[in-house]
């Protein structure tokens, strides 16, 4: 912190010292999920929907690890998709408030 000291005389046999140096931090705001928060019901529609599309796509036999990789990337993206569609980002409080 910086500081600086008057040379001007004050009332008591101590001179003034004023800091005049703000810093101010930059607060980047945090976005989360809450799964406890989840609409099931809207998760549930947006898999069903994408049965339509990609689901009925996975093969029932697979011959080789390629299929089954790719297998896994359709459930996973349609998984993830429904998720992210019912269960919206929320902002972190960063205003942390008192306990009295």
């Amino acid at each position: 912190m910086e500081w600086h000291v008057f040379k001007e005389a004050s009332v008591s046999d101590h001179r003034w010292i004023i800091t005049y140096t703000l810093k101010c931090i930059d607060i980047k705001t945090k976005t989360y999920r809450n799964p406890r928060l989840t609409n099931w019901a809207l998760h549930n529609e947006e898999l069903e929907d994408r049965q339509g599309t990609s689901v009925q796509s996975i093969p029932i036999e697979y011959k080789s690890t390629e299929n089954s990789e790719e297998t896994l990337t359709i459930i996973n993206d349609s998984l993830m998709s429904a998720y992210e569609k019912s269960c919206p980002l929320k902002k972190e409080n960063l205003s942390k408030g008192t306990t009295w």
